[in-house]
């Protein structure tokens, strides 16, 4: 599976869970984006990639296709892959009615782990491996402002397979060649003397 895929799968789901939680204008992006310039304003919450960890050996098959006349192998790895959620939902002083930052991502730390994403995950051959406690960091923004930027990792596993086409031996002679080389055993002169 690659980046795309999985970033895709959390990114829906994540929105699928603002949703149920009556916040559905709330966007969902990617940290570290070429294309996003300046500070960010409002609520939103950030998927970011950290890294993968391969888990294991590879599994390696091999598959013959009649109609093409070649084999396909496949060479399997389990892959490890963290992605940190984090939450910005500026607070307005005196403002009672909306959530945190830090109620917002125990609510999706939650969601993201319930019963429903775990079966949506299985069919599409992603698992969770692991979900940190939420960090509730601060920092201060453009205008001196103290704000919360709650963060949890969110592990899955997954298989990426690496395939490549080989194409068959037809034909393999056999032919036997003597100590000697291609003419015969060596004489040995010594034995005469």
């Amino acid at each position: 599976m690659i980046d795309v895929d999985l970033i895709d799968a959390i990114a829906t789901r994540i929105e699928a869970g603002l949703a149920a939680a009556g916040y559905p204008n709330i966007p969902v992006l990617q940290n570290y984006q070429p294309n996003q310039q300046g500070v960010p304003i409002g609520n939103s919450v950030w998927i970011e990639k950290l890294f993968d960890k391969p888990i294991g050996w590879t599994e390696n098959t091999l598959k013959w296709y009649e109609g093409t006349q070649i084999y396909q192998e496949s060479e399997s790895q389990n892959y490890n892959t963290p992605f940190q959620i984090s939450v910005l939902l500026p607070q307005i002083p005196g403002d009672t009615t909306i959530p945190t930052a830090s109620d917002m991502a125990n609510f999706l730390q939650r969601w993201m782990t319930s019963r429903a994403t775990r079966r949506i995950f299985k069919g599409l051959g992603i698992s969770i491996f692991r979900v940190t406690d939420v960090r509730n960091s601060k920092f201060q923004d453009d205008q001196s402002q103290y704000e919360a930027r709650p963060s949890f990792d969110l592990t899955v596993n997954h298989n990426n397979a690496l395939i490549t086409d080989v194409h068959p031996v037809y034909r393999v002679e056999g032919k036997l060649i003597g100590v000697g080389g291609e003419f015969g055993p060596v004489e040995d002169d010594s034995a005469a003397d």
